[in-house]
């Protein structure tokens, strides 16, 4: 039972530390400036191309609609990262403040 526990917290420890890995590489991505560009130059071309429609043209405009949804998506995503990633790294001090306090008794 004992081994089992310490193969849990073993593989819960590394799939938290992957959480963080994954959480930098959000930050990171999402703090680039040509990524920022990106979103910005991308919605708003999906914004001229809406205005740009005709009023009968409601599958291009829905098809517009999913682009800017997509965009939307995609920074959820990485922001779901970044939060899972906090989580981890917070589980992980708390972990390691436990471990200090049992090794120094």
């Amino acid at each position: 039972v004992i081994i089992m526990k310490l193969v849990d917290d073993l593989e819960a420890t590394a799939r938290a530390g992957e959480d963080v890995r994954r959480a930098q590489q959000a930050i990171s991505a999402l703090d680039n400036p040509l990524v920022k560009e990106y979103f910005i130059v991308a919605k708003a071309a999906l914004f001229e191309r809406i205005g740009k429609t005709k009023h009968d043209e409601v599958d291009v405009r829905e098809q517009i609609y999913m682009e800017m949804m997509q965009l939307d998506r995609f920074q959820v995503n990485f922001h779901k990262a970044i939060s899972k990633g906090k989580e981890a790294e917070s589980w992980l001090q708390r972990i390691a403040v436990k471990t200090k306090h049992i090794i120094n008794r």
